[in-house]
């Protein structure tokens, strides 16, 4: 038992020494604490890690891309590819044309119309040395035009502006910066006033622009015609007595041919115009949210487009 109780004595005293030879763990020390009704210690934080990250912007056109986009171009009216011609336009575009001293302003939609009537025939288009500006945003190439088709040619200096949309180029604006007529070109023969007439139509009739008014002064008030793209005006202003219009029988024409018939029962001056975006909010109410009545927004339009006015 003496022995047992030895080896327990030893075994201890080992237990203890072997305790002893480490360093005592050390108590984590804790922070003090903020007086009380102290507000809390700011925490830090980067702010580079809150900043938004802004998308990278479109890469700019390899003059690979613009050579590859203009001979797409001039192929397709050149083979008559009028679909795939189409594709090579942005959604939203502009076209201006001129022939000869005609000038003419088109959105996408008109500007199709206007060239899938030309698609229908044959035509030469060449063009010589492209200026290419690339830019990210809006790429400018400017080049001399060529173009001919029946009996009809003309030359001048184009200029398309390119975007990039669904990342590939695309022309957002075409327009022929001057036309001169070769010779032999066929323009036509205008025909009388009398003849033939513009006419305008709204929901509310047709008018027939037949020329530029006689100096006369309308008393009646405006009327407002159209809010749509091209708004217009109207004031009555009787036709002279015996105007070859008076109660004439005339017939209206549209792309699928007659349309309508009737008789002339009124003259007038009539007015039309583009407005601002802006002018159009304000139209409708803007900020106030009170619309503007009919008469105040023909009365807007004719004190702006007056100048223009035809009879």
């Amino acid at each position: 038992m003496g022995k047992v109780q030895r080896i327990i004595q030893i075994l201890a005293a080992a237990a203890l020494v072997a305790s002893c030879g480490k360093s005592p763990p050390t108590a984590p020390i804790a922070a003090p604490l903020p007086p009380p009704g102290a507000p809390p210690a700011p925490i830090a934080v980067d702010a580079s890690a809150l900043a938004p990250v802004e998308p990278p912007g479109p890469p700019t056109p390899t003059q690979a891309e613009v050579d590859a986009l203009v001979a797409e171009w001039l192929a397709t009216q050149n083979e008559g590819r009028f679909a795939d011609y189409q594709v090579l336009y942005a959604g939203r575009m502009t076209g201006v044309r001129r022939t000869g001293a005609v000038v003419k302003r088109l959105d996408r939609a008109h500007w199709m119309a206007d060239r899938k009537v030309m698609f229908a025939k044959t035509m030469q288009v060449s063009i010589g040395p492209v200026q290419a500006r690339l830019n990210a945003q809006l790429t400018q190439l400017d080049f001399v035009q060529k173009f001919a088709t029946g009996t009809f040619a003309d030359e001048g200096p184009k200029r398309l502006l390119l975007v990039r949309e669904g990342g590939k180029l695309r022309i957002a604006r075409e327009e022929m910066l001057a036309s001169t007529l070769q010779a032999g070109t066929d323009v036509g023969t205008p025909p009388k006033t009398t003849e033939l007439a513009l006419a305008y139509t709204t929901e509310h009739g047709a008018w027939l622009v037949i020329g530029p008014p006689e100096p006369a002064t309308p008393t009646a008030p405006p009327q407002l015609l159209s809010r749509e793209a091209i708004t217009a005006a109207w004031r009555a202003l009787p036709l002279p007595r015996g105007s070859e219009w008076i109660q004439r029988d005339v017939v209206l024409y549209g792309e699928q041919g007659e349309l309508c018939r009737g008789q002339v029962d009124d003259g007038g001056l009539l007015v039309r115009m583009v407005p601002h975006f802006g002018q159009r909010e304000q139209w409708q109410g803007g900020e106030s949210g009170k619309p503007m009545r009919d008469r105040a927004i023909a009365t807007e339009i004719w004190d702006q487009a007056a100048p223009a006015a035809q009879r």
